[in-house]
């Protein structure tokens, strides 16, 4: 039975994660699997699995509401009453599709009967039909009502996870529930309401005051086991030796460590969802203009907040603009750390001029003239997270601050961190360049803290990060996609990992990471990000400066060098940022937080 109720499982995430191909395929052996075993509980839940999954590729019709009722009553009768709501709740979905509006409504009236998560996955998809159904029948209030009531529910329970991972996937009815909402409000062309619906839409993580993990032995012993089998793996790849064993060994120990993580308390509060007007008078107080990129139904749209006015613009097809920063990240990724022949590398120069001038045309060009010469905060969606700014066109030169959303930015532009430690300047393992780099930066600060070789070791190295002002981490960086919190720095005796972060007592209050590609992240369901830069914004970092694509130590070293030179003369982050690129052409670090 445990293969079985795998089995179910695996398609019910593929669902939540949207692979829809995968949960159909995995439902339907699971169903096989449970009548070849007798067991109609699994078969009954595999095939509610199935329904679920093939409604949201797009089967609905009456017929198909007829199928579901009926495995909502075999549901009932093996006792699973929340997946027969659910299944219930499925089948008026597809009667309000299909007109059936009397018939939708008798079942999404009907008052939950579940408790605890139950109810919460069941209110939260019951209110999802009843604001469908209200869309149908031409009442948008009231849908607006149920979708805010369900999104409301959600984020409380959110607030009861103290694992980063969990709050930034929380469900995909979410998900759900605010695109239904930000599509209604993208269709009443009211920017105010835009606005509310795309912040809904984004970064509900950060507004939950970060967690510290209690101390415990037993996490510290394997988080210091991951980093052995880390380095012995890297060493292992250089030396083109296998690492079956270790790297599944670190497999095992990442996942339980993970797995504890889940079981951390959340803070029971949030922070309340910011209005425009606090937006735009922060804006007007540090003449600044604000560009929120929203994603919905395969197009992207742009809200700009510029001189106490909001503005609605439709860029088009997000495909296209996806496949350019597609490009332009694989040119810049050919380019760094190798010798191309000359040819090769002008056609990949040239390659990369094109995609920003393409980007620079679709993202910006249509209101660029609108946002002057104002420093300009820049809130992303999904792809455009991981875009170098700074070599579009159009803000070459220009101070640009990226930021999960607005509250975001905000709350990080309010923040004035009390941070009373040394600055910090450490570097990792092969670089070439790092005993200068660190010398360089150090005539800038008073009594800064210097580790390098066999000094800069992630226990050091976390020790004084703990309440530094400043942080400079000269390293070789790792994005991990498909394990986001692992991301990790190189250093003397392993990696120092995002999963760390969270450890800290006092956040760094600045931190720049001269290292590749660790200013990526993964975009989770609902707009939420993951990795090492975000890490350190949803642990209370103010400002992070870190790339988002490969760079050759030379090029960091330099702009890393005028960074820190640029900021004690007195300019602000964004903007030292923006004179210390000027030394390379192709420079992918991006400000994040505020500036």
């Amino acid at each position: 039975m445990e293969l079985l109720r795998s089995e179910v499982m695996r398609a019910k995430l593929a669902v939540e994660m949207g692979d829809l191909e995968l949960a159909v395929s995995l439902a339907s052996r699971a169903r096989q699997r449970a009548e070849a075993q007798q067991s109609a509980a699994f078969g009954a839940w595999a095939e509610f699995t199935l329904c679920h999954a093939e409604y949201l590729g797009g089967r609905t019709s009456l017929a198909f509401a007829a199928e579901t009722l009926e495995v909502a009553h075999r549901l009932r009768a093996v006792s699973r009453f929340h997946f027969a709501e659910l299944a219930e709740l499925l089948a008026a979905r597809v009667f309000t599709v299909n007109g059936m509006f009397d018939r939708a409504a008798e079942i999404v009236g009907e008052r939950p009967r579940r408790s605890g998560y139950e109810l919460l996955t069941a209110n939260a998809t019951r209110y999802l039909a009843r604001a469908e159904l209200a869309v149908a029948i031409g009442d948008r209030p009231t849908a607006l009502r149920h979708l805010r009531t369900g999104l409301a529910g959600l984020h409380r329970h959110r607030e009861s996870f103290g694992s980063l991972e969990l709050q930034a996937g929380v469900s995909s009815i979410g998900t759900q529930l605010a695109e239904l909402g930000l599509g209604l409000a993208l269709e009443s062309k009211r920017s105010s309401t835009v606005f509310e619906w795309a912040e809904r839409s984004r970064g509900q993580a950060f507004r939950l005051p970060s967690v510290r993990p209690a101390d415990d032995p037993g996490v510290a012993d394997m988080l210091a086991k991951v980093r052995d089998l880390r380095a012995f793996i890297s060493r292992a790849k250089q030396e083109g030796v296998s690492a079956e064993t270790e790297k599944s060994e670190c497999d095992a120990l990442e996942a339980e460590l993970r797995q504890r993580d889940w079981q951390t308390t959340g803070p029971g509060k949030s922070a309340p969802e910011v209005k425009p007007r606090q937006i735009h008078q922060a804006l007007a107080e540090t003449d600044r203009a604000l560009v929120s990129f929203i994603h919905h139904d395969g197009r992207l749209h742009a809200l700009t907040m510029v001189s106490g006015r909001n503005r609605l613009h439709d860029l088009g097809s997000m495909t296209d603009i996806e496949e350019s920063l597609r490009r332009l990240m694989a040119d810049l990724n050919a380019i760094t750390g190798r010798r191309l022949p000359v040819p090769m590398a002008t056609a990949v120069r040239s390659s990369i001029a094109r995609q920003s001038e393409a980007l620079d045309s679709r993202l910006l060009a249509p209101f660029r003239r609108r946002l002057g010469d104002r420093e300009l905060v820049i809130i992303p969606t999904q792809r455009l997270y991981d875009m170098p700014w700074g070599l579009l066109p159009s803000l070459r030169s220009h101070p640009v601050t990226v930021s999960p959303s607005a509250a975001v930015w905000l709350a990080a532009l309010k923040h004035s961190p009390d941070n009373h430690g040394q600055p910090l300047l450490a570097s990792g393992p092969d670089l070439s360049l790092a005993e200068a780099e660190l010398d360089t930066i150090s005539e800038h600060y008073y009594d800064p803290i210097l580790l390098r070789d066999t000094e800069a070791t992630p226990t050091a190295i976390l020790s004084k990060l703990d309440g530094a002002p400043i942080a400079h981490l000269a390293a070789h960086g790792h994005h991990e996609p498909d394990n986001v919190l692992f991301s990790s720095l190189d250093l003397s005796g392993g990696p120092l990992m995002a999963y760390d972060i969270a450890r800290l007592r006092t956040p760094p209050a600045h931190v720049t990471l001269s290292a590749c590609d660790v200013g990526q992240s993964k975009v989770s369901v609902g707009d939420e990000t993951l990795g090492f830069t975000a890490a350190l914004l949803y642990a209370g970092t103010r400002t992070v400066v870190s790339s988002v694509a490969k760079v050759e130590h030379e090029a960091a070293a330099d702009i890393m060098t005028a960074y820190h030179a640029h900021l004690v003369e007195g300019l602000p982050p964004a903007h030292a940022l923006a004179e210390a690129s000027q030394l390379h052409p192709f420079s992918p670090f991006v400000c994040y937080g505020a500036s």
